[in-house]
């Protein structure tokens, strides 16, 4: 109609707010810590703190009302320096890992979450004696397991909100 007063005014209802939605496909980027107490680690760093770049891609088929579950792999390479005996030590690793992931979502934008992967561990260390004209090498792999859990917010979403492009 052309003249408001022809037809009476009613409001769109708001739409419920809706529970945080993980979608299938997902990758994430960060920063991965671990403390090596270990005295074997003392040589290649000054401290405690082994920092990694972790990239990981998550895919969750499964969808039960607030809960998701899925698998999950992760690379981190890392690295490591310090001093033995006045020689300059350094350290590699690679960490690859394979494993199911849980997600419970408490709203929107915040959800909890919890992690078992089995992990192998590529580790390259070298120590620069200048007595002897090549470095000092060597190799080693092993296996570990990644117990991870904690809480994720959602900071912000690029597009519609019930289709986000990002």
């Amino acid at each position: 109609p052309t003249n408001p007063s022809d037809t009476t005014y009613t409001p769109e209802p708001d739409k419920p707010l809706q529970k945080y939605r993980q979608y299938d496909l997902g990758f994430e980027a960060g920063l991965r810590t671990v403390v090596a107490t270990d005295p074997s680690f003392d040589p290649y760093s000054s401290s405690d703190l082994l920092a990694s770049f972790a990239l990981a891609a998550t895919w969750t088929p499964l969808h039960f009302d607030i809960v998701t579950l899925g698998l999950v792999g992760e690379w981190s390479p890392g690295a490591s320096s310090g001093v033995a005996r006045g020689d300059d030590t350094s350290l590699f690793i690679h960490r690859a890992s394979l494993g199911a992931q849980a997600r419970v979502a408490l709203g929107r934008r915040v959800y909890l979450h919890a992690k078992v992967a089995p992990s192998i561990l590529v580790v390259s260390g070298t120590i620069d004696d200048p007595a002897i004209d090549r470095p000092l090498e060597a190799d080693s792999a092993t296996w570990g397991l990644d117990a991870t859990g904690g809480a994720a917010v959602l900071i912000a979403r690029a597009g519609d909100p019930d289709a986000p492009a990002f």
